[in-house]
Protein backbone atom coordinates (compact mmCIF):
# COMPACT_ATOMS: atom_id res chain seq x y z
CA UNK A 1 0.00 0.00 0.00
CA UNK A 2 1.32 3.21 -0.92
CA UNK A 3 0.91 6.63 1.84
CA UNK A 4 1.99 10.23 1.45
CA UNK A 5 2.83 12.52 3.79
CA UNK A 6 1.29 15.53 1.55
CA UNK A 7 -1.43 16.34 2.24
CA UNK A 8 -1.82 18.48 -1.49
CA UNK A 9 -1.12 15.23 -3.44
CA UNK A 10 -3.55 12.73 -1.18
CA UNK A 11 -6.54 15.54 -1.69
CA UNK A 12 -5.69 16.21 -5.32
CA UNK A 13 -5.81 11.93 -5.87
CA UNK A 14 -8.81 12.33 -4.05
CA UNK A 15 -10.50 14.60 -7.04
CA UNK A 16 -8.84 12.38 -9.72
CA UNK A 17 -10.62 9.25 -8.26
CA UNK A 18 -13.88 11.73 -8.30
CA UNK A 19 -13.15 12.16 -11.87
CA UNK A 20 -11.94 9.29 -13.55
CA UNK A 21 -13.91 5.95 -11.68
CA UNK A 22 -16.76 4.89 -12.83
CA UNK A 23 -18.87 1.83 -12.42
CA UNK A 24 -20.18 3.21 -10.19
CA UNK A 25 -18.77 6.58 -10.25
CA UNK A 26 -17.78 7.76 -5.85
CA UNK A 27 -19.27 10.56 -4.18
CA UNK A 28 -17.21 12.72 -2.13
CA UNK A 29 -18.55 11.43 1.11
CA UNK A 30 -17.30 7.77 -0.43
CA UNK A 31 -13.79 8.91 -0.96
CA UNK A 32 -11.99 8.60 2.67
CA UNK A 33 -8.60 10.03 3.90
CA UNK A 34 -6.78 8.18 6.52
CA UNK A 35 -4.22 10.06 8.93
CA UNK A 36 -2.14 8.07 11.12
CA UNK A 37 1.13 8.90 13.32
CA UNK A 38 3.70 6.34 12.43
CA UNK A 39 5.65 6.69 15.94
CA UNK A 40 2.08 3.89 16.37
CA UNK A 41 3.84 1.50 14.41
CA UNK A 42 6.93 -0.41 14.70
CA UNK A 43 10.35 1.42 12.87
CA UNK A 44 10.85 0.22 9.19
CA UNK A 45 7.29 -0.23 8.89
CA UNK A 46 6.97 2.61 6.10
CA UNK A 47 9.67 2.83 3.61
CA UNK A 48 10.53 5.24 1.42
CA UNK A 49 9.46 4.54 -2.16
CA UNK A 50 12.76 6.81 -3.21
CA UNK A 51 14.80 4.93 -1.01
CA UNK A 52 13.20 1.57 -2.54
CA UNK A 53 13.78 3.24 -6.08
CA UNK A 54 17.45 4.10 -5.31
CA UNK A 55 17.75 -0.15 -4.82
CA UNK A 56 16.05 -1.02 -7.23
CA UNK A 57 16.26 1.17 -10.39
CA UNK A 58 18.70 -1.08 -12.35
CA UNK A 59 16.51 -3.74 -12.43
CA UNK A 60 13.89 -2.23 -14.53
CA UNK A 61 13.28 0.87 -17.39
CA UNK A 62 10.32 1.89 -16.23
CA UNK A 63 11.77 2.07 -12.66
CA UNK A 64 14.49 4.13 -13.65
CA UNK A 65 12.57 6.81 -15.14
CA UNK A 66 10.62 6.97 -12.10
CA UNK A 67 13.45 7.40 -9.84
CA UNK A 68 14.64 10.28 -12.26
CA UNK A 69 11.20 11.84 -12.18
CA UNK A 70 10.89 11.43 -8.25
CA UNK A 71 14.66 13.73 -8.01
CA UNK A 72 13.15 16.41 -10.31
CA UNK A 73 9.45 17.88 -9.25
CA UNK A 74 7.95 14.94 -9.10
CA UNK A 75 8.23 13.91 -5.13
CA UNK A 76 5.46 13.43 -3.23
CA UNK A 77 6.75 12.46 0.20
CA UNK A 78 5.12 8.73 -1.06
CA UNK A 79 5.79 5.89 1.67
CA UNK A 80 5.14 2.16 0.91
CA UNK A 81 3.91 -0.86 3.33
CA UNK A 82 3.79 -4.43 2.52
CA UNK A 83 1.22 -7.28 3.75
CA UNK A 84 -1.72 -6.44 6.29
CA UNK A 85 -1.43 -3.00 8.44
CA UNK A 86 -3.50 -2.82 11.48
CA UNK A 87 -4.37 0.76 11.92
CA UNK A 88 -7.16 0.35 14.00
CA UNK A 89 -7.19 2.78 16.69
CA UNK A 90 -4.40 4.17 15.28
CA UNK A 91 -5.66 6.38 12.61
CA UNK A 92 -8.85 8.98 12.06
CA UNK A 93 -10.32 9.39 8.78
CA UNK A 94 -12.45 11.99 7.16
CA UNK A 95 -14.36 12.32 3.53
CA UNK A 96 -13.68 14.38 1.15
CA UNK A 97 -17.31 15.71 1.41
CA UNK A 98 -16.75 16.44 5.28
CA UNK A 99 -13.48 18.63 3.72
CA UNK A 100 -15.63 20.73 1.16
CA UNK A 101 -18.01 21.36 3.34
CA UNK A 102 -15.67 22.90 5.99
CA UNK A 103 -14.33 25.26 3.13
CA UNK A 104 -11.82 23.55 1.18
CA UNK A 105 -12.53 25.58 -2.02
CA UNK A 106 -14.39 28.42 -0.15
CA UNK A 107 -11.91 29.32 2.32
CA UNK A 108 -8.38 27.01 2.59
CA UNK A 109 -7.50 26.65 -0.59
CA UNK A 110 -9.74 27.72 -3.85
CA UNK A 111 -7.00 27.24 -6.41
CA UNK A 112 -8.01 23.39 -5.92
CA UNK A 113 -11.65 23.78 -7.32
CA UNK A 114 -12.69 23.73 -10.57
CA UNK A 115 -12.20 25.41 -13.29
CA UNK A 116 -8.66 26.48 -12.01
CA UNK A 117 -7.57 23.29 -11.40
CA UNK A 118 -7.29 19.93 -13.74
CA UNK A 119 -9.20 17.29 -11.72
CA UNK A 120 -8.43 14.50 -14.37
CA UNK A 121 -4.62 14.63 -14.22
CA UNK A 122 -2.76 14.25 -10.97
CA UNK A 123 1.36 14.73 -10.59
CA UNK A 124 1.29 17.49 -12.98
CA UNK A 125 -1.51 20.03 -10.99
CA UNK A 126 -0.12 19.35 -7.63
CA UNK A 127 3.45 20.58 -9.23
CA UNK A 128 1.00 23.99 -10.42
CA UNK A 129 -0.48 24.25 -7.03
CA UNK A 130 2.75 24.05 -5.08
CA UNK A 131 4.09 27.35 -7.11
CA UNK A 132 0.47 28.87 -6.37
CA UNK A 133 1.46 28.56 -2.59
CA UNK A 134 4.35 30.12 -2.62
CA UNK A 135 2.54 33.42 -4.34
CA UNK A 136 -0.17 33.07 -1.27
CA UNK A 137 -1.72 36.41 0.01
CA UNK A 138 -1.62 37.03 3.28
CA UNK A 139 -3.41 34.79 6.02
CA UNK A 140 -6.52 35.96 7.57
CA UNK A 141 -7.67 35.62 11.03
CA UNK A 142 -11.20 33.86 8.82
CA UNK A 143 -8.92 31.52 7.65
CA UNK A 144 -7.21 30.15 10.51
CA UNK A 145 -10.08 29.74 12.57
CA UNK A 146 -11.51 28.10 9.22
CA UNK A 147 -8.49 25.72 9.37
CA UNK A 148 -9.50 24.88 13.09
CA UNK A 149 -12.85 24.59 12.67
CA UNK A 150 -12.25 22.28 9.72
CA UNK A 151 -9.73 19.93 11.42
CA UNK A 152 -11.42 19.65 14.60
CA UNK A 153 -14.84 18.36 12.64
CA UNK A 154 -12.58 16.09 10.36
CA UNK A 155 -10.26 14.26 13.00
CA UNK A 156 -11.38 15.52 16.41
CA UNK A 157 -9.14 16.31 18.82
CA UNK A 158 -6.20 13.71 18.46
CA UNK A 159 -4.60 15.21 15.61
CA UNK A 160 -5.83 18.80 15.56
CA UNK A 161 -3.03 20.98 16.07
CA UNK A 162 -1.05 19.10 13.27
CA UNK A 163 -4.30 18.70 10.66
CA UNK A 164 -4.79 22.58 10.99
CA UNK A 165 -1.83 23.04 9.98
CA UNK A 166 -1.75 21.46 7.39
CA UNK A 167 -4.58 22.87 6.12
CA UNK A 168 -2.80 26.74 6.70
CA UNK A 169 0.35 25.11 4.43
CA UNK A 170 -1.70 24.97 1.57
CA UNK A 171 -2.15 28.92 1.76
CA UNK A 172 -0.29 30.75 3.97
CA UNK A 173 3.39 32.32 3.45
CA UNK A 174 6.37 32.16 5.98
CA UNK A 175 5.28 35.89 7.08
CA UNK A 176 2.23 34.59 8.33
CA UNK A 177 4.16 32.81 10.91
CA UNK A 178 3.56 34.51 14.11
CA UNK A 179 -0.19 35.46 13.42
CA UNK A 180 -0.88 31.79 13.17
CA UNK A 181 1.29 31.25 15.75
CA UNK A 182 -0.48 34.02 18.27
CA UNK A 183 -3.65 32.54 17.22
CA UNK A 184 -2.68 28.74 18.33
CA UNK A 185 -1.04 29.70 21.57
CA UNK A 186 -4.62 31.58 22.26
CA UNK A 187 -6.26 28.33 22.17
CA UNK A 188 -4.71 25.68 22.79
CA UNK A 189 -2.78 24.05 26.30
CA UNK A 190 1.02 24.17 26.47
CA UNK A 191 0.42 20.06 26.12
CA UNK A 192 -1.15 20.09 22.67
CA UNK A 193 1.56 22.39 21.38
CA UNK A 194 3.93 20.00 22.67
CA UNK A 195 5.68 18.07 19.68
CA UNK A 196 7.86 15.91 20.65
CA UNK A 197 9.66 12.99 19.07
CA UNK A 198 8.01 13.77 15.53
CA UNK A 199 10.07 13.85 12.45
CA UNK A 200 9.61 15.24 8.66
CA UNK A 201 9.45 13.94 5.34
CA UNK A 202 13.44 13.60 5.02
CA UNK A 203 12.99 15.64 1.40
CA UNK A 204 9.82 18.32 2.88
CA UNK A 205 11.90 21.39 1.36
CA UNK A 206 11.01 19.94 -2.23
CA UNK A 207 7.34 19.67 -1.30
CA UNK A 208 5.72 23.57 -0.70
CA UNK A 209 3.13 22.73 0.90
CA UNK A 210 5.55 20.16 3.30
CA UNK A 211 7.68 23.02 4.03
CA UNK A 212 5.35 25.66 4.92
CA UNK A 213 2.96 23.08 7.31
CA UNK A 214 6.92 22.31 9.13
CA UNK A 215 7.86 26.33 8.85
CA UNK A 216 4.33 26.52 10.95
CA UNK A 217 5.08 23.55 13.34
CA UNK A 218 8.26 25.30 13.97
CA UNK A 219 7.12 28.51 14.12
CA UNK A 220 4.64 27.14 16.96
CA UNK A 221 6.62 25.02 18.81
CA UNK A 222 9.30 27.62 18.90
CA UNK A 223 7.04 30.33 21.03
CA UNK A 224 5.85 27.26 22.91
CA UNK A 225 9.19 26.84 24.15
CA UNK A 226 9.98 30.89 24.65
CA UNK A 227 6.72 31.14 26.45
CA UNK A 228 7.71 28.43 28.80
CA UNK A 229 11.41 30.27 29.21
CA UNK A 230 9.48 33.72 29.93
CA UNK A 231 7.55 31.85 32.41
CA UNK A 232 10.06 30.18 34.41
CA UNK A 233 12.13 33.33 34.44
CA UNK A 234 9.23 34.86 35.66
CA UNK A 235 8.72 32.31 38.48
CA UNK A 236 12.08 32.45 39.53
CA UNK A 237 12.53 36.08 40.07
CA UNK A 238 9.32 35.11 42.58
CA UNK A 239 11.47 32.79 44.04
CA UNK A 240 9.26 30.17 42.71
CA UNK A 241 11.58 28.56 40.20
CA UNK A 242 11.46 25.07 39.00
CA UNK A 243 14.74 22.89 37.81
CA UNK A 244 15.78 23.06 34.64
CA UNK A 245 14.83 19.13 34.24
CA UNK A 246 11.59 19.91 34.60
CA UNK A 247 11.20 22.41 32.17
CA UNK A 248 9.08 21.04 29.09
CA UNK A 249 11.72 21.29 25.79
CA UNK A 250 10.68 20.61 22.54
CA UNK A 251 14.73 19.15 21.40
CA UNK A 252 16.01 20.85 18.43
CA UNK A 253 15.71 19.31 15.18
CA UNK A 254 12.63 17.14 16.43
CA UNK A 255 9.75 17.18 13.52
CA UNK A 256 6.70 15.60 12.23
CA UNK A 257 5.70 12.86 10.16
CA UNK A 258 2.39 12.14 9.52
CA UNK A 259 1.16 9.85 6.63
CA UNK A 260 -2.12 9.80 4.33
CA UNK A 261 -3.60 7.62 2.40
CA UNK A 262 -6.80 6.63 0.73
CA UNK A 263 -9.35 4.05 1.82
CA UNK A 264 -10.11 1.34 -0.49
CA UNK A 265 -12.79 -1.11 -0.87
Amino acid sequence: MSWSSSLLFLLHYGLLRQTQDYDPKPKPSEIRLIMIDTRDFPKQTFLRDLDALNYYHDYNQGLKKLKGLRQMQYYFGEYLTQGHLDIREKCVQMTMQQLIDGGLFTVIFPALDKPNNNWADWAKPVCKLRLGIRESHVVDQKQIRSAIFMAQGCVGTRFLVPFALMLLGLRSRQSDNAAIANAFHSLFTDEELSFRDVKYDQCSYRMEELKRFQQLMEAVGKQHNDDASVNETARLLEGLGLSSNERVINPIGTSIYVGFADEQS
